[in-house]
């Protein structure tokens, strides 16, 4: 199992966790747009439809183009996502970047709505940040702090195991665009894996998914 450093883990710990809710801001009409242009977001002839609930493959459409994963055309090992599904392309390249986890019978359950919790979860991971989450407790409680320590949950309530709605998934995504991706690092001396925070401190180089967008 992935270890993070004891520096890493020391620098999230000293984090002032605070309760997850709407202090800042809801999600503007233009920061809407700017998630539309990337193709991150988008509505339809009724609009953005914010009060409907986003369903897993929705959402892990959503995350692949945000995270810039390309689209996978085979692989898919759940057995209720076959190649008809409009989001099997997605759901593919989700499972091959280790983003998602069927239940016990090996399914993705991808028409079902998704909830805070897993939102939160699949997002994280995309975001590289699974190893802080696990060392924090791992699923769910790890995964709800972090989101929080990170900025992800600002502008929304967060409601742990209920549906999201789509204003609250389009606030998430917003919120992750520029937060620093953790990634794995030079480990000279061997032993526990090691990962940094790519924020551009220390002469390393920044990696967000808007830098990523951007090209």
């Amino acid at each position: 199992m992935k270890k993070l450093t004891k520096l890493i883990i020391a620098a999230a710990l000293i984090l002032t966790i605070l309760p997850i809710s709407c202090f800042a801001a809801a999600i503007t009409d233009a920061e809407l747009a700017e998630l539309s242009a990337y193709g991150i977001f988008s509505g339809d002839e009724d609009g953005y439809r914010l009060g409907d609930y986003v369903t897993r493959a929705e959402f892990c459409k959503m995350v692949c183009i945000a995270a810039s994963l390309p689209a996978v055309d085979s692989g898919v090992d759940f057995s209720d996502v076959d190649a008809s599904h409009w989001a099997y392309e997605y759901i593919a390249a989700a499972e091959a970047s280790g983003l998602t986890n069927g239940d016990e019978n090996g399914n993705f359950d991808p028409d079902g709505n998704i909830t805070y919790t897993d939102g939160a979860k699949i997002l994280l991971q995309a975001l590289g940040y699974e190893p802080l989450a696990d060392s924090m407790g791992g699923y769910p409680s790890g995964y709800y702090f972090t989101a929080n320590q990170y900025g992800l949950s600002d502008g929304m309530l967060f409601d742990s195991y209920n549906p999201m709605n789509r204003k609250d998934a389009a606030q998430m995504l917003y919120n992750a665009l520029d937060v620093p991706l953790m990634v794995e690092g030079d480990n000279a001396s061997g032993g526990a894996m090691v990962f940094y925070i790519a924020d551009g401190e220390s002469g390393r180089e920044k990696i967000t998914f808007r830098i990523r967008l951007d090209g």
